[in-house]
């Protein structure tokens, strides 16, 4: 559990990184003394280091700790100065937070967060959701990280509300024995090896992943208000302090999947696994990972690169999921064959299925349109259907491309 909690938060710390304003922040829920706040500092230097070594990108990286309970309400908000030659009252903001606002990339480590007055808990709900103390907000590139002990070890210790449990991935955190041996002796401990999220991680996978978590939840059974059962489920009381399934965490389970999957950890793995239950809840997770797993769809890079070998899959479900992650990895612009790539899906893949299954391939049809390459050709049923939606305003005017 610790090793796939490390890896699981490192993947999540990167999604601010490279995601523009797509980080997914995370929660470490531990009893003391397990190591949280001295390995959140080890961690940001490691991945420094292994970013540059694997991306031969330079990353320069702030770090700052937030100690929920030495702090008041206006401490976040910022401190009411008034102003009597304009007229108005202006937040002042602790020195910290006017250096941190000036960092393009860091992480922000909010400790004890659930020992906190309940006030500070609130104001710092603006932070982990918006960026924002107060007036001034955070760059995307700020990760957000809040740990605390529960309430059976904590010091003054409550309940998450529903609310705060609803904005971050909730991570079991303990710390191995492995790796508490190695950092004893000198070693990386638990920062050893950590994942690196590759940047253009939303491009490659996100709307691979959506395509599965869509599917799943209209397969899901309705409830009283005709959206999917597992669409939204607000916890029991006594259970608000967990994960559960509501729109944002589908949006935030959607691009965690997504990032560990750029990182060697698809959906299935017990990385995907702790990002779905850690957002989720555990049952919702686990019936995501076994829908995934069942589904069982072909790899879209190896279909791309030999498209004659594969057989689409029969059922409409399945078919609508496949060609959106053909279409995905096909319109990475930054790919040096892009051009070749969506060609071969526009005439290879996706074209053909439009031409008898065009309910499954609108999805796939339209990312194709929005990502043309400069100079490609396309197939006779892309190039019709697109002139029928241009027409009824459903598409911005593109050249083709011969």
């Amino acid at each position: 559990m610790s090793r796939t909690a490390t890896k699981t938060l490192a993947i999540l710390i990167q999604t601010h990184f490279h995601g523009g304003q797509h980080g997914v922040p995370a929660m470490l829920l531990s009893d003391p003394g397990e190591g949280k706040t001295e390995i959140i500092g080890q961690m940001v230097q490691a991945l420094k280091d292994g970013i540059f070594k694997t991306l031969n990108k330079d990353f320069k990286l702030g770090y700052k700790q937030f100690c929920a309970t030495q702090h008041l309400p206006e401490d976040v908000g910022g401190i009411a100065v008034p102003d009597y030659e304009k007229g108005e009252v202006n937040m002042l903001p602790l020195s910290f937070v006017k250096s941190l606002s000036e960092l393009k990339y860091g992480v922000l480590f909010v400790d004890e967060l659930l020992s906190a007055s309940l006030d500070v808990g609130a104001a710092l709900q603006s932070v982990v959701s918006d960026h924002r103390f107060g007036p001034h907000r955070l760059a995307p590139g700020i990760a957000i990280v809040l740990a605390s002990n529960p309430v059976e070890s904590g010091t003054n210790s409550r309940p998450m509300s529903a609310a705060e449990a609803s904005r971050v991935v909730h991570i079991p955190w303990s710390l191995d024995f492995d790796d508490f041996c190695d950092h004893m002796e000198d070693g990386k401990g638990a920062v050893r090896d950590l994942p690196i999220v590759q940047p253009d991680w939303k491009d490659m996978y996100y709307r691979r992943v959506w395509g599965l978590v869509k599917t799943y939840l209209r397969s899901s059974s309705r409830g009283v208000d005709g959206a999917p059962a597992s669409f939204r489920n607000l916890p029991e009381p006594h259970e608000h302090h967990k994960a559960w399934p509501n729109p944002r965490t589908w949006k935030l389970c959607t691009l965690g999947l997504a990032a560990a999957w750029s990182a060697g950890y698809d959906p299935i793995t017990d990385v995907g696994a702790m990002i779905a239950d850690g957002l989720l809840g555990k049952a919702v997770g686990k019936e995501l990972r076994v829908f995934i797993q069942k589904m069982d769809l072909p790899d879209p890079e190896e279909v791309l690169r030999d498209p004659d070998s594969y057989d689409a899959p029969l059922r409409p479900d399945r078919l609508m999921v496949f060609l959106d992650s053909v279409a995905s990895v096909a319109t990475q612009a930054n790919h040096p064959n892009f051009k070749e790539r969506w060609e071969t899906a526009a005439h290879k893949i996706i074209g053909p299925v439009l031409a008898t299954k065009e309910d499954c391939a609108l999805s796939a049809a339209s990312l194709l349109f929005k990502n043309v390459p400069p100079g490609a050709k396309f197939p006779t049923e892309l190039k019709a259907l697109h002139i029928a939606r241009k027409n009824a305003g459903l598409v911005e005017t593109r050249a083709f491309g011969g």
